[in-house]
């Protein structure tokens, strides 16, 4: 139900909007397209607050945003969600980005996932949205999300930076190629891309406004290539002839899988923080454990226990032997 002061939120949303629906590009019935859209932002870092930012700014009323890591001082100058001291707590993104959200609208539905992207949750965590945000870094989870947004009809707006440079382009079942029929998922990815603060904004800003057209029914399929410090800005156009993209069915209830050169474990298992607590795992001690991670010491290797249920092998190579005691101390 509705209170009174979010009440008058609501009757101030023509003032509040005024200017940006005497554009020549958003009208009143447009801008109430925009209210009712729920969006998923994949990746809480800079690419994806800046783009969360905007769209609150331009009236989205529902968020869901998914991040499993932590800020640091490194993603203050990119990172709209963070002051100065902000960046230099141990505070998971997808909080610091909810923070940023309810400063700039309270009455934003905001629906924070705190963990991994993965072929095990990406089909959930596209439940019940209009549209994907893309604010990722890397390109298998970019995959997971886009594989299911296309299987459920739903347009990804892909947006990818480095350094001075950014790339948008939307994919969209039925007008262009899907994700897989244009990016390789390499076997690793190197972390810490160096990127340019502006990049992020102008990129943020192009991905929003390819949304924009996907809701005036004004967008081509291409691929936009820009430079911020030339300025320059190209369009490649996207074919869908000979894409043919498949849908891989996923079983069991954990997956190995190998991110940026470690070891990752997605699971479906529930409670895991309590069981490990619990358990006598052979060779393995508690060394750390807050509200969001635990790390276990295990030899040579430190696993790093995410509340979601993922495990990653943060150093150490994590043998099969080892990865079996853990599933087994979970399950």
């Amino acid at each position: 139900m509705l209170t009174r002061v979010s009440m008058v939120v609501e009757e101030l949303d023509e003032a509040i909007f005024d200017r940006q629906t005497r554009t020549s590009i958003i009208n009143n019935d447009l801008q109430d397209s925009i209210r009712r859209l729920r969006v998923l932002i994949p990746g809480c870092g800079a690419l994806g607050s800046a783009v969360a930012s905007l769209l609150v700014r331009m009236g989205v009323r529902f968020l869901r945003i998914v991040d499993y890591d932590f800020v640091e001082p490194s993603n203050y100058p990119r990172t709209s969600s963070l002051g100065l001291l902000e960046s230099l707590g141990n505070t998971p993104k997808v909080i610091a980005c909810e923070s940023m959200i309810r400063r700039l609208n309270p009455y934003v539905e905001v629906d924070s996932v705190y963990g991994w992207i993965s072929s095990m949750n990406a089909k959930e965590l596209i439940d019940g949205v209009d549209v994907v945000m893309d604010g990722l870094d890397n390109l298998k989870a970019r995959s997971f999300i886009a594989r299911e947004a296309w299987a459920a009809g739903i347009p990804y707006v892909y947006t990818g930076v480095s350094d001075r440079y950014y790339n948008v382009t939307v994919f969209k079942p039925g007008y262009t190629p899907c994700f897989d029929c244009i990016f390789s998922v390499p076997r690793e990815e190197k972390g810490g891309i160096p990127v340019l603060a502006p990049t992020v904004y102008v990129a943020a800003s192009t991905a929003v406004i390819a949304l924009v057209k996907l809701l005036r029914n004004d967008w081509k399929p291409a691929l936009l290539v820009g430079d911020v410090y030339s300025g320059s800005l190209e369009s490649i156009p996207l074919s869908k002839e000979g894409c043919r993209c498949k849908q891989e069915s996923v079983s069991g209830e954990y997956i190995v899988d190998d991110v940026r050169g470690r070891k990752v474990v997605y699971t479906r298992y529930s409670s895991v923080f309590s069981k490990l607590e619990h358990a006598s795992i052979e060779g393995c001690n508690l060394a750390y454990r807050d509200a969001w991670r635990m790390i276990l010491s295990c030899g040579r290797n430190i696993i790093t226990v995410y509340r979601d249920g993922t495990l990653l092998c943060s150093t150490g190579k994590c043998d099969d032997a080892l990865i079996s005691r853990l599933i087994g101390a979970i399950e």
